[in-house]
């Protein structure tokens, strides 16, 4: 039976934040799904995913906080490009899963930082489509949309190219 994966991002404080199903017909009725729960991502700050066009196991997590001043320093994250190789997980019944906690930053996932001094919150994120995807761009509360280059990582943090006023 053909199958797909489907992800699911629920609401803030929600503390199964992300959910990646695998979907399939039913073997006892063409008309139904089944959905079996292939990994659970605590992270309660996640608010919208997108897949990478190419590798099922990369995704961008779009993140926000409930209260701004909750980071307390320069930066704060608003994007995070995750590998779900990297991430530190365990099996429960029969899917993986990585327990974030309140943790403001997503472990084994790079990190996109803008400046906390400024309202910067991002409201939308997309891959470049071309042959390497190596490209991203977020749309934020201060009317500036932002290039970054994923090949500009250091593991943790990827670099900001550009900022345009729109």
């Amino acid at each position: 039976a053909a199958s797909d994966v489907l992800a699911t991002v629920g609401g803030m404080k929600d503390p199964a934040c992300v959910l990646i199903w695998k979907l399939k017909n039913s073997d006892d009725d063409d008309n139904e799904l089944e959905a079996e729960k292939l990994f659970e991502l605590r992270y309660p700050h996640a608010t919208r995913i997108v897949w990478h066009p190419f590798n099922p196991n990369r995704f961008l997590l779009l993140t926000r906080t409930y209260n701004e001043g909750e980071w307390g320093n320069s930066q704060r994250s608003v994007a995070s490009i995750v590998d779900t190789s990297r991430l530190n997980k365990t099996f429960k019944d029969g899917y993986a899963l990585c327990d974030c906690g309140d943790d403001k930053v997503l472990n084994g996932a790079a990190q996109f930082y803008v400046s906390a001094n400024e309202n910067t919150g991002a409201n939308d994120v997309a891959w470049s489509h071309v042959k390497d995807a190596r490209h991203v761009i977020t749309g934020h509360d201060d009317g500036k949309v932002r290039l970054w280059d994923l090949t500009k990582n250091d593991g943790s943090t990827v670099a900001c190219l550009h900022e345009l006023d729109v």
